[in-house]
């Protein structure tokens, strides 16, 4: 939320289209503001702990559907060491859960995807009113937890439908039917996004493109996932479970790993869907049923032959070995973990901005501010509802997708010479004044005379704030002379 709050207080509709449905930060600035706790604690901590822990009931949940209760007791131990192995690079699966489960994206593979899986699969079984609106939940929650949702849980609704495949036809369109039934809001939140977005660039223009396999980590890892799914099909054991889930692997190779399919998405939703459409099935669950159902017997046990259980035991035993060890993990020193007493990971940055910020608001200081990347970065989250020329880091690019063309290129030309090696506001004071800039914030070193000569002659008054920082506040006086 603090992207979107970055120019400044806002009501309905969101500046940023994906806020319209997403509403995983809201809902933690719910529970800050509910237990009275600061943001960041209750962000990084106690909302990731909680899902944490779902997450794994989820896990259980998912194993359950496939296997009897001692292995799937096993099966989420293995996809806990799974996940653990599975740190490739900041976009794998283990990434994703172990590192970044505060986001709400690394919610969408540990609870909903998995959570649809089973919920989907319950209602083809027996389809009814009542577990139609338990699967709608969960693909309300899916578009809630992250934006990203709402590509993702059509492709996870058409890896379920795979399983409806049967000799009827009829039965066939039925069971669709039900589960197009669930896709109801979704359906209506892509065509109000789509038709009521009025942005000049669009958001497939915007993000990093990847190939699918990117949430694979590539090489032994990838071929390793790959076969593991494969055996999983012979593996599972009762008839039932074992056609619903040699569907799922179907499904997961027809659309959700479909490189085609994921090119499409990247151009027609965000371009980072290139890679996050695997997300749409939970492969490193499929992967510990697999190698558990396997190490099981559950396939072997009516067979005359009798070495058949053992070799495929030892040969599940053989793939995870490899497959833990075949990588980076996540916890690795290589992905910047370290073992510690948890502090907050925060730029030297933040607390300078934060005090700042304080010395603004005890100022009195009204209008926007203008600073550079590295502080405009933080002031939306320690000073909620400042008004700012523009936010820093990555997230100038993002307004594209909200921002009228001239207004966005008026605030970039802002940005750039407050970001230049010697700011140079001359050519910009009509921008200044359109934009009610009445805060520059600038590095220690830079005299604030420089920034706008002749200043007082152009009708205002500039005034450096003493303060000890590491930058200097300087306020703009855009009053007439004779209101001073």
């Amino acid at each position: 939320m603090s992207f979107d709050m970055a120019l400044g207080p806002i009501t309905e509709p969101f500046r940023f289209a994906a806020y319209r449905i997403a509403s995983y930060e809201t809902a933690v600035a719910f529970v800050s503001e509910w237990t009275g706790l600061s943001l960041l604690p209750v962000y990084y901590l106690l909302v990731p702990a909680f899902t944490a822990v779902v997450s794994i009931g989820v896990t259980f949940l998912f194993a359950r559907w496939f296997l009897p209760r001692g292995l799937a007791v096993a099966a989420t131990a293995v996809f806990l060491l799974i996940m653990l192995a599975w740190g490739d690079s900041s976009i794998t699966y283990g990434t994703r859960v172990f590192v970044r489960l505060f986001q709400g994206k690394g919610l969408i593979i540990a609870l909903t995807v998995p959570l649809t899986i089973v919920t989907g699969l319950l209602l083809l079984r027996s389809p009814s009113i009542g577990k139609v609106v338990i699967l709608s939940m969960v693909q309300v929650t899916t578009l809630g937890v992250s934006s990203s949702g709402l590509p993702i849980v059509f492709v996870t609704t058409a890896i379920v439908g795979v399983a409806a495949l049967q000799p009827s036809i009829g039965r066939v369109l039925q069971l669709w039917l039900t589960l197009g039934a669930t896709l109801i809001y979704p359906a209506l939140a892509l065509a109000w996004l789509t038709l009521g977005n009025e942005s000049n660039v669009a958001l497939s223009e915007i993000g990093s493109r990847r190939p699918i396999n990117t949430a694979l980590g590539f090489g032994l890892r990838e071929a390793l996932a790959l076969i593991t799914l494969l055996i999983g099909m012979a593996a599972v054991g009762e008839r039932q479970t074992t056609r619903e889930y040699r569907a799922l692997v179907a499904g997961t190779l027809a659309f959700a790993l479909n490189p085609w399919l994921a090119e499409f998405a990247a151009s027609i939703a965000s371009r980072n869907m290139s890679w996050r459409l695997a997300w749409a099935s939970p492969v490193p669950l499929l992967m510990s049923v697999a190698l558990v159902a396997a190490a099981g017997g559950l396939m072997w046990r009516t067979t005359s032959r009798r070495w058949i259980g053992p070799a495929a035991a030892a040969c599940a035993a053989v793939i995870l070995i490899v497959f833990i060890a075949a990588g980076r993990w996540t916890i690795a020193p290589g992905g910047r973990v370290a073992w510690k007493v948890h502090t907050a990971k925060l730029d030297a940055e933040y607390y300078a901005v934060e005090r700042a910020m304080r010395k603004i608001e005890k100022l009195e200081l009204d209008g926007s501010i203008l600073a550079p990347s590295a502080i405009a970065a933080w002031i939306p989250v320690t000073a909620p509802g400042k008004h700012l020329v523009m936010p820093g880091r990555s997230y100038p690019s993002m307004y594209q997708t909200v921002m009228a063309p001239e207004e966005f290129a008026e605030r970039r030309q802002l940005y750039r010479a407050i970001n230049a090696d010697q700011p140079d506001l001359e050519k910009q004071a009509v921008l200044l004044r359109k934009y009610d800039v009445g805060t520059i914030i600038i590095p220690r070193g830079i005299e604030a005379a420089d920034l706008l000569p002749g200043a007082e002659l152009d009708g205002l008054l500039m005034r450096t704030h003493p303060w000890k920082g590491p930058f200097d506040i300087v306020e703009i006086d855009w009053k007439e002379p004779e209101d001073r």
